[in-house]
């Protein structure tokens, strides 16, 4: 197709970009799909509950066999694209068969280790059933509990219900605090997993969630999801820490995911060596530029992926990066069409082709200083312009095409008219927009709608707090009952028999108190649907 810039006519072909972000939001569902694997299985491997354990691993897998397939269908549909309008014998068509073949040998292996597992736990799973024994004494359709016991199991549900009645409201809301509480926790294990944690880092982990759950507008389990995506992308506990202020400020201003606003910081971070501490450097010249620019976070944050790598090597400032993509999205060349144009037109000023050297030799162009290093991309840009002040419109196509490449034309073209006075001014407004995006997020959410998410923040960190009180004391009893359960499921058929029946006619006139006597009226409905 073509697009008009200014006076001038340029080819730009189609990319894609759309094959690319639905790969890219795949892989970035299969590192959590693989972090949440790892996170599962290791927190029921420590506490030696198999069972719980090949359950995660069934449901893990369940779900990376899932998303591998979604990943299959993506390269077939490019690869099937590819045959219809290059041809089956083509360079590119063949690469992406092998790509193709690659990712369908690693679904089979995907559904190989999900047969496995299974298997072992539909295995372990009939063994552990066993324990429906233990109860089979109160089964109403077993013919063995006589009218007389049966009334005793009524009458004890009756008096419990009195007694216990004033305790309920009590109870379940402190059932809900432990829940939230119980749902951070595992967040954070496994944050801390991926991460590799210690525990006094684990400890200053779920501070720090803790206190930007209590102060920002995002809830603890949100912030801990946020420290998850940082982990995935290979971040430690200093850099984890030092990163979230300016990950959440970024995702509160641009209204993102915390998942995509955790890709795009740290892709940037680590293409321009910038410490995590100084996320909120990145924080700011991202929103700067997509709220003075025709882009969103997300566009901005593909065209830096593509570009970011070369521009730091070129010696371009991740701001003047920033510029010239506002300035190109301004004309309507985003995402990884913009990027593509920055790192081919970067890449060839700096190791110049053929083309590009008789372009850089006819203008005379100075492309390096005294150093030896890139100048800055405003400065080239303005001796282009100079230099082609007399050319034709057709001379300066045919000099933009030589300097940065048929695919990059329709961008270099957009900064050659802009101007490197445009491109600097904008970088330098960049540079000075410290604090725009805690500004911006705290002027977003000035209104009762943001009232209201700060309140329920506050009140999720308040009933943590509240569960964890409860934690301690309620994983003692879970576990008490696991061992109590995994110990009948050991004693011999005869042995549990015995033991059902004498602990069911002790139980049922010795137990005393309201909750006791509660619990041995439900007795009979807990063995119908007994199952471990």
């Amino acid at each position: 197709m073509t697009q008009a810039i200014g006076n001038m006519v340029a080819k730009v072909n189609l990319d894609d970009s759309g094959f690319n972000r639905g790969i890219t939001g795949l892989q970035r569902q299969m590192r959590l799909a693989n972090s949440e694997f790892k996170a599962a299985t290791e927190i029921y491997k420590n506490t030696g509950n198999r069972a719980k354990e090949l359950q995660a691993k069934v449901d893990g897998l369940n779900n990376k066999y899932r998303i591998q397939g979604k990943v299959v269908e993506e390269h077939r549909k490019r690869y099937e694209q590819l045959v219809r309008e290059k041809g089956r014998d083509k360079r590119e068509t063949q690469i992406h068969a092998r790509k193709l073949n690659e990712s369908i040998a690693v679904h089979q292996k995907l559904e190989k280790e999900l047969r496995q597992v299974s298997k072992e736990f539909e295995q372990l799973q009939s063994t552990s059933n066993k324990a429906a024994g233990v109860f089979s004494v109160f089964k109403k359709n077993a013919g063995e509990v006589s009218e007389e016991l049966q009334s005793v199991y009524s009458a004890a549900g009756m008096a419990g219900k009195a007694l216990t009645g004033i305790g309920v409201a009590g109870t379940v809301a402190i059932g809900g605090a432990v829940k939230v509480a119980a749902d951070f926790e595992k967040a954070m294990s496994r944050v801390g997993a991926v991460a590799n944690a210690s525990s006094v880092e684990m400890d200053r982990l779920t501070e720090t969630a803790r206190h930007l759950g209590a102060t920002t507008q995002f809830t603890d389990g949100q912030v801990a999801e946020g420290m998850q995506y940082l982990a995935m992308a290979g971040y430690k506990t200093n850099n984890i820490i030092g990163a979230m202020p300016g990950l959440l400020a970024t995702a509160a201003a641009g209204q993102t995911d915390l998942g995509v606003t955790s890709d795009i910081v740290s892709d940037i971070l680590t293409e321009f060596h910038i410490a995590a501490e100084d996320t909120n450097r990145v924080a700011d010249a991202m929103t700067y530029t997509f709220t003075n620019s025709n882009a969103t976070l997300q566009q901005i944050g593909q065209t830096m992926k593509y570009a970011g790598p070369a521009a730091k090597t070129a010696g371009v400032s991740m701001e003047e990066l920033a510029a010239a993509t506002g300035i190109m999205a301004n004309s309507g060349i985003k995402a990884d069409m913009a990027g593509t144009a920055l790192r081919s037109t970067l890449t060839r000023l700096a190791a110049p082709p053929k083309p590009a050297g008789n372009a850089i030799h006819e203008l005379g162009l100075s492309i390096t200083d005294a150093n030896g290093r890139m100048k800055p991309l405003s400065n080239i840009i303005d001796q282009i312009n100079e230099k082609t002040k007399n050319y034709t419109e057709t001379e300066k196509i045919r000099i933009a095409k030589q300097l940065a490449g048929q695919h990059a034309l329709s961008g270099f073209i957009t900064l050659l008219h802009a101007g490197g006075d445009k491109i600097d001014k904008f970088t330098k407004e960049i540079e000075n927009s410290g604090g725009i995006a805690e500004k911006v997020a705290k002027e977003q959410m000035d209104n009762l709608a943001g009232s209201v998410e700060y309140l329920r923040s506050a009140v999720n960190n308040a009933v943590i707090s509240l569960g964890n009180q409860f934690i301690p004391t309620v994983r003692k009893v879970v576990d008490g009952l696991t061992k109590v359960v995994n110990w009948f499921d050991h004693l011999p058929p005869s042995v549990m028999g015995t033991i059902a029946v004498t602990g069911a006619a002790v139980t049922a006139f010795s137990l005393l108190g309201g909750a006791s006597l509660l619990l041995l009226s439900l007795i009979p409905r807990m063995a119908e649907g007994w199952r471990v």
